[in-house]
This record gives structure tokens, sequence and C-alpha cells, in this order.
């Protein structure tokens, strides 16, 4: 199975059941999580990137690594240092 179908079967149902979000075409498709599901859920979890590929194994941790270090600032808040470093979301 190709990666594209791979992705895609994980994704479809989210999308339909309105968990995820989706902007783009094609390859520059980027996937969210529904800013309501986070509104609602009032979560506000303080995770490592570790517990976060462990969460998603099929996830390329470079690839997890890339997306996390462009949220901080913008998305996410850090707390701690290089190897304790903890992201919480804004």
């Amino acid at each position: 199975m190709r990666e594209a179908d791979r992705l895609r079967s994980y994704t479809d149902k989210l999308l339909k059941d309105n968990i995820i979000g989706r902007n783009g075409a094609k390859k520059g498709t980027q996937f969210f999580v529904n800013p309501q599901l986070i509104k609602n859920a009032k979560v506000n979890l303080k995770t490592t990137i570790s517990e976060i590929a462990g969460r998603l194994p099929e996830v390329d941790l470079q690839e997890l690594r890339k997306m996390v270090y462009s949220m901080v600032d913008v998305e996410l808040i850090t707390e701690g240092a290089r190897t304790d470093r903890r992201y919480t979301l804004k």
C-alpha cells in the first residue's frame, strides 16, 4: 500500500467525523485538529515529543519534530530545558 493510501485510510474517517480538518491539496495538504474540540476539552496537557511519538507510531519521528518545532511560539508554549522540554497548547 502506498504511503498516501495508507494515510488516507487514517484521515478519511477523522475528516468525516469532523475531528480533523484539511487545508491545501495533493502534496501541500496540511491536517489540523478541529480547534473547537480543543476548546471544548479545555485540556492543557504538558507533553514531550517522545510521548507524542508513542501515541503516533506511524508518524516519522523527524517529521514529528519538524512539525512541533514549527508550532513553538505560534500554537505551543515550551517549558523546561532541552532534554526535559514539555509542550503545552497556548
